[in-house]
């Protein structure tokens, strides 16, 4: 017999929905219980490190070994009790949060600000130092080096950050075109010399290829003709290494060139000579800083140990002296020659030549002006104006020589080696012998792809373009080769 509708309502209850099955009540049990479970071990974990640190219950990655002595035991060294460490949590915006974090820094590094003149300090006071110092990664974990991303999120757009618009230009990449702005610092040489590097890189200092007078080496006085060489048409022939000498000894590097006569274009000069890349005692500065010790920059060049071999001063004047001391060491010369050649009494023919020598040495176009621009204000006590040549050329980077010694000199400083015409060349303090960031991006690359394509022959010298490579977020302090620098600008 078919059921009917009727029988079936009478079979099943209508109220079956109301009624809470017993599987529904398990399932509601377990869900419960795992909630419960997992706010539990949310709980554990955020204290595991504080309260259950010395058990090991919890790991949360080994320090970097900067900060390995500090050991496991300790958190709240660093962290802050229910505060986020990191300015880009969630939590961690709190500018008192961010605040008390970096004053756990600042307890143990004395870290300077970032272009504090520049930036506005609001940006800089919501950024905490762990926002790029990632630690617990591990030991070989670096926590200097970053990714250009941490650079490239403000550089991208420094209106954004900066207290006056406009002043610096934005930067993406130093690779790719457009992503990065030239060198300012090599925008215009600041020294007052009168230089010619390619005029002094020809064989002879000549002033043309066929110039007669082009200096041989029998032309050099003979206590300097052993500082020097000659080619193989007895023309001197200077080098780089001639003039410029490391800040310390230049390690022993097979294949190197950098600050050896190796460098010269003239195949004829005896290579076997530049044996050893060490200066002389006499010229080495004590490495007693982490920077001499790295080779990166050069001894300022000196008249007396650089020039004086092609370029004597008369009566035996010492180079470097104010103006009343050269006037005294030339009126003692002067009365020495009327002593030899005329009477004691011929005051007036002493007076006179006095006054010529005088004119001679200060002049207008004379012997001092000859390289150094006069000083105008006669009353400042100085014959000439400060040389202002800079030890450090790249203010805004951080650059080692020694790091580029596989390299011949031409390669960054080409127009030092020009053999373009003199008059070719631009005039005094306009011309920097130093390559830019078209020299730069030639070996150094940003773009990870590029990078690793090594194996190319067009790509083989590339390396490591990234922001670290040449910039701190923290200034460097000054230090002693630093302060060195800053005196020999001062005066020639």
């Amino acid at each position: 017999m078919i059921e009917s509708g009727r029988d079936r309502s009478r079979r099943i209850d209508t109220n079956y929905h109301r009624k809470v099955d017993a599987s529904i009540k398990l399932k509601r049990i377990y869900g419960l219980l795992a909630l419960v479970v997992g706010l539990g071990l949310s709980v554990w974990f955020v204290y595991a490190s504080i309260s259950a640190r010395d058990s090991g219950a919890v790991s949360t990655g080994a320090l970097a070994s900067a900060h390995a002595f500090m050991g496991d035991s300790d958190c709240l060294k660093c962290h802050t009790a229910n505060v986020p460490i990191r300015s880009d949590a969630v939590w961690g915006k709190d500018l008192h949060h961010v605040a008390a974090n970096n004053q756990k820094c600042d307890a143990c590094h004395a870290s300077a600000g970032h272009f504090v003149s520049h930036t506005r300090s609001d940006v800089l006071d919501s950024l905490s130092c762990s926002e790029c110092h990632r630690e617990h990664l591990g030991k070989q974990t670096s926590l200097v080096l970053q990714d250009d991303l941490q650079c490239i999120r403000c550089h991208e757009n420094l209106s954004a950050v900066a207290k006056i618009a406009g002043q610096r230009k934005d930067a993406t990449s130093f690779s790719k075109a457009g992503g990065h702005p030239e060198f300012r610092s090599l925008t215009n040489d600041p020294g007052t010399i009168a230089f010619s590097h390619a005029q002094h890189m020809r064989p002879g200092q000549a002033f043309a290829a066929d110039d007669k007078s082009a200096t041989t080496l029998a032309r050099i006085p003979s206590q300097f003709r052993h500082l020097y060489r000659a080619n193989s048409q007895g023309l001197v022939q200077l080098d780089c290494a001639d003039c410029h000498s490391p800040d310390s000894a230049w390690p022993k590097v097979s294949g190197s060139t950098l600050g050896s006569r190796a460098n010269t274009p003239d195949s004829a000069i005896d290579r076997a000579t530049a044996q050893s890349l060490e200066p002389p005692a006499d010229q080495a500065i004590s490495a007693s800083t982490s920077r001499q010790a790295e080779h990166r920059y050069f001894q300022p060049v000196e008249f007396d140990r650089h020039c004086v071999g092609c370029h004597q001063l008369p009566l035996k004047i010492q180079h470097g002296l104010d103006r009343a001391a050269t006037i005294e060491q030339i009126q003692r010369a002067a009365a020495v020659t009327v002593v030899q050649q005329h009477t004691p009494g011929d005051l007036a023919t002493a007076s006179t030549q006095l006054a010529d020598r005088v004119a001679a040495i200060f002049g207008q176009g004379k012997m001092c002006a000859k390289c150094h621009q006069l000083e105008s204000d006669q009353a400042a006590g100085h014959i000439v104006r400060p040389s202002n040549i800079p030890a450090r050329w790249l203010q805004g980077a951080r650059f080692s020589h020694a790091a580029h010694r596989d390299h011949a000199c031409s390669l960054c400083h080409a127009d030092a080696h020009s053999n373009s015409p003199p008059e070719a060349n631009q005039p005094l303090a306009q011309r920097v012998m130093i390559g830019g960031l078209n020299v730069c991006v030639k070996c150094h690359i940003s773009d990870s792809q590029q990078l690793a394509d090594r194996s190319s022959e067009t790509m083989k010298n590339m390396t490591d373009g990234a922001c670290v490579t040449c910039h701190r977020y923290h200034l460097d302090p000054p230090n002693a080769i630093d302060r060195r620098a800053s005196a020999e600008m001062g005066r020639p």
